[in-house]
């Protein structure tokens, strides 16, 4: 998404601890949100909506860069400057992911997106080498 170019080794960082922080992502979540990142069905619609194709499936939510990809689109799309009236953070967008596209003004997604920054501010480049397989360990 434009303007994510910017903050791309942050945004690895967000990615990475998204991915963490996200509960039993082996499991289907309370409203049906599976894989690595958590994606509801209605996530992935959305994201071909913005996106303007059928470019993602539902099982594509389990499988890693597909939903890498997904996450990245979707909160690209709604943690805009212009639509929240004024500079996204990463705490916007993690609430974003886990809320919806008011998710960032929904008081249920502080406690969880604030873990994910959080997390943030520890990592270190190795660690993120690791979690998305191209460390050399």
């Amino acid at each position: 998404p434009a303007g994510m170019h910017k903050f791309q080794p942050e945004f690895e960082k967000f990615l990475a601890a998204l991915r963490i922080t996200e509960k039993d992502r082996n499991k289907t979540g309370a409203d049906g949100e599976v894989g690595d990142y958590q994606i509801k069905k209605i996530y992935v619609d959305d994201v071909n909506r913005i996106l303007g194709r059928p470019e993602f499936t539902y099982e594509d939510r389990l499988d890693l860069i597909a939903s890498r990809q997904m996450v990245t689109i979707y909160v690209g799309y709604y943690a805009t400057e212009k639509r929240l009236g004024r500079t996204p953070t990463f705490l916007d967008r993690a609430r974003i992911h886990k809320g919806g596209p008011d998710g960032c003004w929904e008081e249920s997604t502080i406690e969880d997106s604030r873990r994910v920054v959080n997390l943030m501010t520890v990592m270190r480049c190795g660690d993120m080498e690791v979690l998305h397989g191209t460390s050399k360990r």
